[in-house]
């Protein structure tokens, strides 16, 4: 097995950075014009109303729409869109729960959310899930279980975690070390746009360089 996972980052690999907020907002952001439900098209009086409870949720979030930034009614509203079956708000609220934002940080509930979202195959969720299990955060620690996670999201395009699932391939982190994928891996993220993955692929070129020039004949 290889090097333990940094506990601390939102990333398996060391580098990303330590505040996660940012970084899945960014993920998350879409038009908020653009309400979206559960993703079925069902335009139920439920989905409607869990959409409605979303986009407030936003809104106190962001301190859209005139209204201030209040990270607890933030919550409120993603929770109850989420007890509504909302995906993008049961991620929302894994997260709250993962990092105590407008909450108390509770990592068994964050799991809990990040699961219903990731029954759903939903990629961003079965990327927080993966780490929930790369970490031990709020389930039992499994690499394994983690790098399945991880395969599941990267075949849906998410570039974190093709980034990521290349990692556990270059340490070996719940699978054998097969530095060739990799390598693949961290082309198709770099490809995506991810900017770890460039700069992993920058430290293998940099390595491969230097064991060339020590391999090199004399002049």
């Amino acid at each position: 097995m290889g090097a333990a996972c940094c506990k601390d980052a939102q990333s398996v690999v060391p580098g990303e950075a330590p505040s996660r907020l940012p970084t899945l907002d960014a993920d998350l952001r879409t038009s908020d014009s653009k309400l979206q439900g559960t993703g079925g098209g069902d335009s139920s009086h439920s989905d409607v109303e869990a959409s409605r409870l979303f986009t407030l949720g936003q809104n106190y979030e962001k301190g859209l729409e005139g209204m201030p930034k209040e990270p607890s009614k933030a919550f409120e509203c993603f929770l109850q869109a989420a007890e509504l079956g909302h995906t993008r708000a049961e991620i929302r609220v894994g997260f709250y729960y993962d990092v105590g934002f407008g909450c108390s940080e509770d990592p068994e509930r964050a799991a809990y959310w990040y699961r219903k979202a990731a029954a759903k195959n939903e990629p961003k969720a079965l990327f927080s899930l993966g780490l929930c299990y790369a970490k031990g955060i709020g389930v039992a620690k499994d690499e394994v279980e983690a790098l399945k996670l991880f395969a599941q999201s990267a075949e849906l395009g998410y570039d974190r975690a093709i980034y990521n699932l290349g990692y556990c391939y270059e340490q070996g982190i719940g699978c054998a070390q097969d530095l060739s994928r990799a390598m693949v891996l961290y082309r198709r993220a770099c490809d995506a746009g991810n900017a770890f993955a460039r700069q992993r692929l920058g430290l293998f070129a940099a390595r491969d360089g230097q064991e060339a020039q020590v391999d090199a004949p004399a002049a």
